[in-house]
């Protein structure tokens, strides 16, 4: 086979640091916009990004030169500079170190896109560590 063909979409999750509500509600959409700028700049086409005051979700088609690691590093350091330099000293925006990844079939993406779409619903519900116990129960971990 000449060239490569990989198709692997990605679901995201990270929380702020401490999991302090850093994401202001009138400030959310241009983080999730500068975020998806960020990603496709970086060759990852984004499918959704959404999240609450304390964690971001992305769904994303990850490049073949790209590792999942690299790419959730420069989304999360690139989008608290930026964020921190428009905005301080009256917000600030930190992350914690780690996150979770998985890999989402073609099948599933419209599903996984609604649930992150939705997030404001669901968390209505439930928190954080609710949602990451079901995922990772789902994904067998």
């Amino acid at each position: 086979m000449p060239q490569s063909f990989v198709k692997i979409w990605i679901h995201v999750i990270f929380s702020t640091k401490h999991r302090a509500p850093l994401i202001e509600p009138h400030l959310e959409r241009e983080i999730y916009i500068h975020m998806r700028e960020n990603l496709c700049a970086s060759g990852c086409e984004v499918m959704a990004s959404n999240g609450m005051e304390d964690h971001v979700h992305l769904l994303f088609k990850l490049p073949s030169s790209k590792s999942v690691a690299n790419v959730v590093m420069n989304a999360k350091g690139e989008t608290s500079h930026w964020f921190n330099q428009q905005y301080q000293p009256n917000y600030a925006l930190y992350w914690q170190d780690g996150y979770a990844a998985f890999s989402v079939s073609e099948s599933l993406l419209p599903k996984v896109k609604d649930y992150i779409d939705n997030q404001k619903t669901i968390h209505k519900n439930r928190s954080l560590n609710e949602e990451l116990r079901i995922i990772q129960k789902k994904f067998g971990g």
